[in-house]
């Protein structure tokens, strides 16, 4: 299956922080594909409040904010937390009970926690996300994140090459496309 098709089939897309921080950094690649994905889908999308953290951090680096300007920054920060607010992108986040946390965190860690723990909270949200909505999939522009979560028996796509036309074609074919 394309990557297109698994996430215009999906019913849930779960985005980690590198996927959040292409939607509006325009230097960023993969910003039409993913704004495309937020904005232009039927298909509802998540994310955890751990990426905002994150987020912010990727963002704010001198690098960043040397190509996007003061204005960039700003309008970044604004515009996530206008997505959030609207539903655009929806909250999910790890289990709540402490036990399980624990149990799974303890599960993950010693397999990928060279990732960091920002990516392994955002598998332990995707799985969460998972076991209330089946057909969820994973989308990272992160080659080793992708591939942890399809270990981890998550859908999973690496945005990276995936244009906004592909995914807006699909969309339009599956009757996902909010401009139908």
């Amino acid at each position: 299956m394309t990557p297109y098709k698994l996430i215009a089939d999906s019913d849930a897309i779960y985005l980690d922080t590198c996927a959040l921080v292409k939607i509006d950094a325009k230097e960023e690649s993969g910003s039409p594909f993913t704004r495309a994905l937020v904005y232009l889908s039927t298909v509802p999308v998540f994310s955890s409040f751990v990426g905002f953290g994150e987020f912010f951090s990727v963002i704010g680096k001198k690098k960043f904010q040397a190509l996007a300007g003061a204005e960039g920054f700003l309008f970044c920060c604004r515009q996530l937390m206008i997505d959030f607010d609207m539903g655009k992108i929806q909250r999910a986040e790890p289990v709540g009970s402490k036990f399980e946390f624990i149990t799974l965190a303890d599960k993950l860690l010693p397999q990928h926690g060279h990732l960091g723990g920002g990516d392994v909270w955002h598998l332990m949200a995707a799985l969460n996300l998972q076991s209330q909505v089946t057909k969820t999939t994973f989308v990272s522009f992160e080659p080793p994140l992708v591939q942890a979560a399809l270990s981890e028996g998550l859908q999973a796509v690496n945005g990276a090459g995936l244009s906004a036309a592909g995914l807006l074609g699909l969309l339009k074919l599956l009757n996902k496309y909010i401009g139908q």
